[in-house]
């Protein structure tokens, strides 16, 4: 994957089919039916974007899976189609949820694929916090133990916005920030450059529309840059620099309360991260 400059994508309308719900069972005693929940999100970028590399200048079509139980672990199915209608990625995500006070903490491993392309998969393990509290922190590190065998961080907040609809219907402006830092095998992995260093900035803002109980349907806005000059100039030379790129963004999909932060996090902002 190499990577561009600065890019703007502009998110719009998009209908989007899929399914999402929960299986429930019944318990004896009365209680709250518990089970699986399970959420679907379909996303299409005229250019697929990831931690600030352009991993497909193509457009491409990004359906997710997951399947969360109450004890805390999901499972995550994240692939992205080309426009040949091709599967040039598939990743694979099992994650272990947890809280402790106002602090959400995650751990899991990701595993990528790269069907179709020739490119080596490589697999991730990560640990994850999040803070319940004014702009909503978090920090996840990523350890690439196959091919980079490197460390990645990122490092966000959040804040939403309601905004009045008429008739007692309401949504929200969903602002994102994430910042990138990679480690010296990291960066010279993906970059082509061996240094430690910040890698790229993500500033997202969006509108979630329901469109039914389990469903909804996400435009918003998506910038993204490689900050370090030296990774900048390593990945222009490769002739990869795209200074805007126009992208739909759209959601579908029910509530999984136990959603890895590895893609999950990423593509809400952008369809990976």
């Amino acid at each position: 994957m190499k990577a561009g400059k600065a890019y703007i994508c502009v998110f719009a309308a998009c209908c989007l089919t899929a399914f999402a719900g929960s299986t429930a069972f019944c318990l004896g005693d009365g209680s709250e039916p518990t089970g699986p929940e399970f959420g679907v999100d379909l996303t299409y970028v005229p250019t697929y974007i990831w931690r600030g590399l352009v991993a497909d200048r193509d457009s491409a079509m990004q359906p997710s899976l997951t399947v969360a139980g109450n004890s805390g672990v999901s499972a995550n199915i994240w692939g992205s189609m080309d426009s040949s209608e091709r599967f040039t990625e598939m990743d694979y995500t099992v994650d272990y949820a947890w809280a402790r006070g106002p602090t959400g903490l995650s751990a899991g491993v990701i595993h990528y694929t790269f069907p179709n392309t020739g490119v080596t998969s490589t697999s991730e393990l990560y640990l994850g916090a999040s803070l319940d509290a004014p702009l909503s922190p978090s920090a996840v590190v990523y350890y690439d133990m196959q091919e980079a065998d490197g460390f990645y961080v990122s490092l966000g907040g959040s804040h939403s916005e309601e905004l009045p609809l008429g008739e007692n219907k309401s949504t929200t402006l969903d602002l994102s920030a994430n910042l990138g830092y990679g480690s010296s095998k990291y960066n010279a992995f993906y970059f082509g450059s061996s240094k430690s260093a910040f890698t790229d900035v993500s500033l997202g803002a969006s509108v979630p529309f329901a469109l039914g109980e389990n469903s909804t349907l996400t435009p918003g806005v998506y910038y993204s840059s490689v900050l370090d000059g030296d990774l900048r100039d390593t990945v222009t030379k490769g002739g990869m620099l795209t200074e805007r790129i126009g992208c739909l963004f759209g959601r579908y999909g029910g509530s999984v309360k136990n959603a890895a932060p590895g893609r999950i996090s990423e593509d809400e902002l952008y369809g990976a991260v």
